[in-house]
């Protein structure tokens, strides 16, 4: 196993030996690092049969790997760190572990996800041909500031910064502590817990438990008409139940309900 470094000495090929400091293009089992320079990987990205055991993105690295219409796409890679990086990058293949901290750069994903953390990062992170993505496991964010996610979900997310439109499936736990939450479509939602942050809910399928202890969830805006919210707790924030809501049943202790225009509003 050898680490490696980008150098970009030739061209942006990845498979040309003299674009990295060993003079030799990765193989299984390597660490691959980019730091320092700013040329981009835009050629040689086709790599279905190499399993890289690392690939770190530091902030001093000014280039993107990758395109939109051609990811770097691997057979694997153990583990993705990013860090304080402002560019963007596309990648496919095995990943078991994603980790972003820092920096406003953009990652674009395909292939099969494990895990996903980011912390004190912005940027977008979607999926590089606009399929929807399934993680396998958790997707966890901690001071993020303006991220926006999209066509990828998870069956346990903590949300802190991030803008999440989930559109399709289902997530099972998602606990907001800031940032933004938009459901459409037919999306739905094991539990929610809301902290704080806002929740704008569009989706003819209502959460089976939600408990609102801060924050806004918001009903207002969604156009399905006969919607009725039930298996609802507030303990504090804002429940705004304006729009098509027809019933409405809510374990009340503490908050603000905006009540429903013409529906029927029991607080028990």
């Amino acid at each position: 196993m050898a680490t490696l470094r980008w150098t970009g000495s030739v061209d942006g090929n990845w498979g040309v030996a003299g674009n990295w400091s060993s003079g030799a293009v990765p193989v299984d089992g390597d660490k691959v690092i980019f730091s320092g320079g700013g040329v981009s990987v835009t050629s040689g990205l086709l790599q279905p049969g190499l399993a890289l055991a690392a690939v770190f993105v530091t902030g001093t690295y000014l280039g993107s790997i990758g395109t939109s219409t051609s990811p770097l796409a691997l057979q694997s890679c153990v583990a993705l760190t990013i860090t304080g990086h402002n560019a963007s990058i596309y990648i496919d293949g095995s990943l078991p572990l994603i980790r972003k901290v820092g920096g406003n750069g953009s990652v674009y994903l395909g292939g099969s996800l494990v895990m996903m953390e980011w912390v004190q990062a912005g940027g977008i992170l979607t999926s590089h041909d606009g399929s929807t993505l399934q993680a396998s496991a958790s997707f966890v964010s901690s001071g993020c500031s303006g991220v926006s996610m999209t066509n990828i979900r998870s069956p346990d997310m903590t949300i802190d910064g991030v803008n999440i439109t989930h559109a399709t499936g289902e997530i099972g736990t998602i606990r907001i502590l800031s940032g933004q939450l938009t459901v459409t479509g037919a999306a739905t939602i094991a539990s929610l817990l809301q902290y704080s942050g806002g929740v704008s809910h569009q989706s003819s399928a209502i959460p089976s438990s939600t408990v609102l202890y801060g924050g806004t969830l918001s009903y207002g805006s969604n156009p399905n008409l006969g919607l009725s919210v039930t298996n609802t707790t507030m303990i504090g924030g804002t429940l705004d139940l304006s729009g098509p809501t027809t019933a409405a049943t809510i374990a009340y202790i503490a908050g603000t309900i905006i009540p429903p225009v013409a529906g029927q509003l029991v607080l028990t």
